[in-house]
C-alpha cells in the first residue's frame, strides 16, 4: 500500500567527524554501479562495523547511512520476503536512536510502514494509526526532516489508506494534497551537506505522490502536468547531489504513475 517514499537526503557531511567514515563513504557512493546489491551489502558492512564503534552524532550518521541502503536495496529487489528482512532490521537499528528525538520517529516510521507493505493489506491498516502518530509528533520538532519528509509519508498515507479504517486515519485527499505541497516547498534541513538540493522540491517521490492525489481529485490534467514535469526535471540531470542512484531509480517509478493517471 506504502511505496517508497524514504528515500533520504545525506544528512551531515562525514567531514565533520571525527571518526573515519572515508571508506564507507566510498562504498556507499558506489551502490549504484556494477553488481549494486553486492555493493550495498559492502557498504552495509563497513557502517555496521562503524556504528558498533562510534555514539552520539556519528551513532546516528552511520544508522542513518545504513537505513537509506535499506531503502535503495529494496528498490532493487522484487521478492516479498526479502523486503520483509530488509525492513525488519531497519526497523530495528531505528530503535537506536535516540528515543523521542526526530530522527527516531522519521526512521522508525518510514521502516514499519515499509515492513507493514511488503507483509500486506492487512498489516498496513493495523499499523497505520502507528505510523501516523510517529510522522505528526517527528513533524511537530522539525518538517525540514528529509526535505519534508514527514509530510510527503504523510500524502502518501492519507492517500492510501481506506475510507473505513478502525485501526488509524481514513483517506483523506485533501490532507493528502496539502501534505504533498508542504513536502515540496521544505527547506533543507540544517546540517545537509549540500542544502541547494536538499529542498523538498528535490525528493521526487513527492510529485509522484502529487500526481496520483490529484488523479483521485479528478484533476487528470493538472496530475499529468506534474508528472511529466518531474519526469523531465530528472531526464535532464537535475538531480540532487548524493541521490543521484535513489532518483533515476524513481523515474520508473514516475513513468509508471504517469501512464496511470492519462488512463
Amino acid at each position: 500500500m506504502f511505496k517508497s517514499f524514504a528515500i533520504s537526503a545525506l544528512l551531515l557531511s562525514s567531514t565533520a567527524f571525527g571518526f573515519d567514515f572515508s571508506q564507507a563513504e566510498a562504498l556507499f557512493a558506489k551502490r549504484g554501479e556494477g553488481d549494486r546489491v553486492a555493493n550495498v551489502a559492502a557498504a552495509r558492512a563497513a557502517y555496521q562495523s562503524a556504528q558498533a564503534q562510534t555514539s552520539g552524532a556519528e551513532k546516528v550518521f552511520a544508522i542513518q547511512r545504513l537505513n537509506r541502503l535499506d531503502f535503495y536495496e529494496a528498490l532493487l529487489v522484487n521478492d516479498k520476503e526479502n523486503k520483509k528482512r530488509i525492513f525488519q532490521g531497519c526497523i530495528d537499528r531505528s530503535e537506536a536512536l535516540v528515543p523521542n528525538s526526530v530522527e527516531f520517529y522519521y526512521w522508525k516510521a518510514v521502516c514499519v510502514a515499509e515492513w507493514s507493505d511488503a507483509n500486506g493489506i492487512l498489516a498496513s491498516l493495523t499499523r497505520s494509526g502507528e505510523v501516523e502518530s510517529l510522522l505528526l509528533k517527528g513533524r511537530a520538532i522539525d518538517a525540514r526532516l528529509e526535505g519534508g519528509g514527514f509530510d510527503r509519508v504523510l500524502a502518501f498515507v492519507y492517500l492510501k489508506v481506506p475510507a473505513i479504517n478502525p485501526f488509524g486515519p481514513t483517506r483523506d485527499l485533501n490532507k493528502a494534497l496539502a501534505s504533498a505541497n508542504a513536502a515540496i516547498a521544505s527547506q533543507a534541513y540544517p546540517g545537509e551537506a549540500d542544502p541547494t538540493t536538499s529542498t523538498g522540491d528535490y525528493f521526487f517521490n513527492a510529485y509522484d505522490v502529487k500526481a496520483q492525489i490529484l488523479r483521485a481529485m479528478g484533476h487528470r490534467d493538472e496530475a499529468i502536468t506534474v508528472a511529466k514535469e518531474a519526469i523531465s526535471r530528472i531526464e535532464q540531470g537535475d538531480l540532487p547531489v548524493g541521490r543521484e542512484p535513489e532518483t533515476l531509480l524513481m523515474l520508473n517509478d514516475l513513468k509508471n504513475t504517469l501512464a496511470e493517471v492519462s488512463k
